[in-house]
């Protein structure tokens, strides 16, 4: 439930990584969605005040660049940092052929205008250690 349509902190506000990854795989389903989440740069439409269109970068993406992902490959995204949530990722990832959703909450906030990136490395721990493994031959 969300008590605002910018997601900031509300006492109407209420969810579960579940009811995000839920969200974001039903939106990845959205072709546009998907292609601009999955883009590290997007240039908006233009406007009046904006004739050239704005430029808007991954808040997932851009920090990724230099970061080891052997192995898997991280496609896109949204963050999310409210004092109350933390720091919050979730991911649409590929590894081995198989694409995953991963959604991290609540990773430590120390420093509002330049936060520490927990919720990254979080996501680089977690899909370096992901296995698929065979239940039937």
């Amino acid at each position: 439930h969300f008590g605002n349509p910018e997601g900031l902190d509300s006492q109407d506000t209420y969810t579960t990584a579940e009811d995000m990854a839920y969200i974001l795989k039903v939106a990845m389903e959205n072709e546009i969605f998907r292609k601009i989440s999955t883009s590290k740069d997007f240039v908006s439409s233009k406007t009046l005040d904006h004739p050239q269109g704005l430029k808007l970068e991954s808040t997932v993406l851009t920090p990724l660049e230099g970061q080891n992902k052997e192995g898997f490959n991280i496609l896109g995204g949204k963050s999310g940092t409210t004092e109350n949530a933390g720091l919050c990722w979730a991911t649409l990832g590929e590894k081995d052929g198989v694409e995953y959703i991963l959604v991290t909450l609540g990773a430590p906030l120390d420093n509002l205008s330049k936060p520490t990136p927990y919720q990254m490395q979080d996501h680089l721990i977690i899909f370096e250690k992901i296995e698929r493994k065979k239940f039937f031959n």
